[in-house]
């Protein structure tokens, strides 16, 4: 690595550059690529690891160097470019965070242009002739999350959606969380049960009744229930031992199949509506939202057979636009 692709890293300050005019960044070019993100850089604009890691690196056992690279090593040093002749320089995390989100990571204009419609416009990778930060977690719009892709766009008003329904379909089971955390239908109190499953469908309310008809292989399988199961210890006086299995005693009534049928039929439509309508108006607002190459291109869907020539087909499709 060259000193003057060193000095590019030394002229970074803490909280300059921001608004700078770079141009275009060639990535060809490792000094210009590396020196124009690096000026670009504002803390605030900087993801949360690499400030950490700008912060590290001034202490030897995160970044070992040379007692010359300590003033160069610096993410916010100051030197010249001269006063490096070391040819064997250590690598520069701050040049490997810095090509990380300006090339990685997405990130949108500071200032959006005028007449854009999304509140977060997307730069390109290596985008020097205007401010950019990182996508914020927390307040990017959804439509603008398009940006990044229509299937990104559709994934994440899926994910909202889907939430949605869920918990309108928990809120139609209330009466029967009710129902179960009840005396009607638990006269047992529930002990040894969690308390996030008291509201649930397990009944401790059981006991022991006679069944001469059962046999241990009824209950001998998978999943095993033998603790439903018990035998006599002593035989009648027909020589065969008395049958016993546990049976519950909750009550179940006609209005909990009720509240489960309205639940799965408002989950089956919802489901449907979501699918086949509503996400598939979501996709051409945001396929309209973004320009791209299919936006321009046209499908010939019978051409002749003997049309082989491009510049026909040039000649063609010039008439009906420049």
């Amino acid at each position: 690595m060259s000193s003057e692709r060193d000095s590019l890293l030394h002229q970074t300050t803490a909280g300059g550059g921001g608004n700078q005019d770079f141009g275009t960044i060639d990535l060809t070019d490792d000094e210009d690529a590396d020196g124009k993100l690096l000026n670009l850089n504002r803390p605030e604009h900087m993801t949360l690891n690499r400030r950490i890691a700008r912060y590290l690196s001034r202490f030897r056992w995160y970044h070992p160097r040379d007692d010359d690279d300590d003033q160069a090593s610096a993410p916010d040093a100051s030197v010249d470019s001269s006063s490096n002749n070391n040819n064997n320089t250590l690598p520069k995390l701050d040049f490997g965070w810095a090509y990380f989100e300006h090339m990685i990571l997405p990130r949108h204009f500071v200032h959006p242009e005028e007449g854009s419609k999304d509140i977060r416009q997307k730069a390109e990778p290596g985008e020097a002739t205007a401010e950019t930060c990182l996508y914020s977690v927390w307040s990017t719009p959804e439509k603008d999350l398009a940006d990044l892709g229509v299937g990104i766009g559709i994934y994440f008003f899926t994910l909202r959606c889907l939430a949605i329904v869920l918990f309108l379909a928990g809120l139609i089971n209330i009466p029967n969380l009710l129902f179960y955390n009840s005396d009607f239908y638990n006269h047992d109190e529930e002990g040894g049960v969690p308390y996030v499953l008291q509201s649930s469908a397990i009944c401790t309310d059981h006991h022991w009744a006679a069944c001469p008809t059962c046999d241990r292989e009824q209950w001998n399988y998978f999943p095993r229930t033998m603790d439903r199961y018990a035998e006599s210890s002593s035989t009648a006086s027909d020589g065969t031992k008395l049958k016993f299995i546990k049976i519950n005693l909750c009550n179940f009534g006609y209005f909990l199949g009720l509240f489960n049928w309205i639940s799965i039929v408002f989950t089956s439509v919802a489901l449907y509506i979501i699918c086949f309508i509503i996400i598939k108006r979501r996709e051409v607002q945001y396929d309209e939202a973004q320009q791209t190459s299919t936006d321009y291109s046209i499908a010939v869907e019978n051409p002749p057979k003997d049309a082989h020539d491009a510049e026909q087909w040039r000649k063609f499709f010039s008439q009906f636009g420049h």
